[in-house]
């Protein structure tokens, strides 16, 4: 919104419920929305406990400290927080949009049906941006990835694991927060895809200390950061059935385009791959096979997604040797799981989520499939 709509003086809600939606039937998309935010603004202000949020207020029982114009503010920057049945702050918006259809549900008339209609229209984005905000205004702690690398057996000299978990989830909750923006300015993810995410790159390569690092522990703790960021976006995804893009030219995985460029920033080093050059030839046909192997099946712990990778490096000729003896030095090794049975085969193993997490991890390791 380039001008702020001119907001309530008094609480709309004690008025008949024509008062809100006046000449909403001669507004365009641009101008409900306006008209939206501004029944959304008064609605927060007036009928729910905004000021429970810290954010808000100083003092919960003062008088209000912040007027319509900042919480209209707070909405376009991913910001707009209030308390409404629960002892917790949330994204208002599918709460006003529920509020709104229990309001003009018998209501008939050219305002109501294109201010409702409207609202039915974006409410798929709407649920995308309650859910974005929720998330982006959590507090980041880091003791999950402290306890995954340690899972793993890594520990880095002079390095804050917690700090850099903490950083993380920083930078993931920062891309939230710009996807939310995009789809508040225009519905779809026009500006997400366009971000330019070097100043977060920066503060996650600073949490990371790489210049105290040897080589290798250098690529493997980009590695598994890189994994961790990984499971946040895909967990989101999938938790808030939020994975695919509403633009049709768009990746089919909503973040991938933010784990490539991760991915480009940092490969610093592309000689790291060639740290050690000892590994089972019988099994592999070059190191960088053995690399990628290894570094996935470090992180597998379901049998189809060892067959899948297992396969597809198969008809990649990245492995060399069929089933058995395959899972004869599979199962020699330290890996999370037994293979006990044949793995399954290509066709069955296949899913598109495992066909793109092996080729990023490709990328990031500079193998060529």
């Amino acid at each position: 919104m380039e001008l702020f709509p001119v907001l309530y003086s008094e609480n709309p809600f004690e008025e008949a419920l024509t008062f809100r939606i006046e000449g909403a039937s001669n507004k365009d998309a641009k101008a409900l929305y306006q008209l939206f935010v501004k029944n959304l603004v008064a609605f927060v202000y007036y009928k729910t406990n905004y000021h429970y949020n810290h954010l808000f207020y100083e003092f919960e029982n003062q008088e209000h400290l912040i007027d319509q114009d900042e919480l209209y503010e707070r909405f376009f920057k991913g910001m707009l927080l209030t308390q409404i049945e629960y002892q917790i702050a949330i994204s208002p918006i599918l709460s006003f949009c529920a509020h709104e259809a229990t309001c003009y549900h018998a209501l008939s008339t050219e305002d109501c049906n294109a201010y409702m209609g409207f609202i039915d229209t974006h409410k798929a984005v709407f649920r995308r941006i309650d859910a974005l905000v929720d998330t982006s205004s959590k507090m980041s702690r880091g003791e999950e990835f402290m306890e995954y690398l340690h899972s793993n057996h890594f520990v880095y000299p002079y390095l804050n694991i917690v700090q850099l978990g903490s950083v993380l989830e920083d930078f993931f909750m920062n891309v939230c927060k710009m996807l939310s923006c995009s789809y508040l300015a225009y519905f779809d993810e026009r500006d997400f895809f366009t971000a330019n995410l070097t100043k977060e790159f920066l503060q996650v390569r600073l949490a990371m200390k790489l210049d105290l690092l040897e080589d290798q522990n250098q690529l493997e703790l980009v590695k598994y950061s890189y994994k961790w960021l990984t499971y946040l976006f895909n967990d989101f995804g999938m938790t808030n059935d939020i994975k695919d893009a509403l633009m049709p030219a768009a990746t089919p995985f909503l973040f991938e385009a933010v784990m490539e460029q991760f991915a480009a920033y940092f490969s610093f080093n592309k000689t790291l791959v060639a740290a050690s050059k000892d590994f089972p030839k019988y099994i592999f046909s070059s190191y960088e096979g053995y690399l990628l192997f290894d570094t996935l099946a470090k992180g597998l712990y379901a049998k189809v997604a060892i067959s899948y990778v297992y396969r597809f490096l198969f008809e990649k000729g990245l492995i060399v040797v069929k089933d058995t003896p395959f899972r004869e030095w599979y199962n020699a090794q330290d890996y999370p799981i037994h293979l006990a049975s044949t793995t399954e085969t290509l066709q069955k193993s296949r899913s598109t989520d495992r066909e793109q997490f092996v080729t990023i991890i490709a990328n990031l390791l500079d193998v060529t499939l």
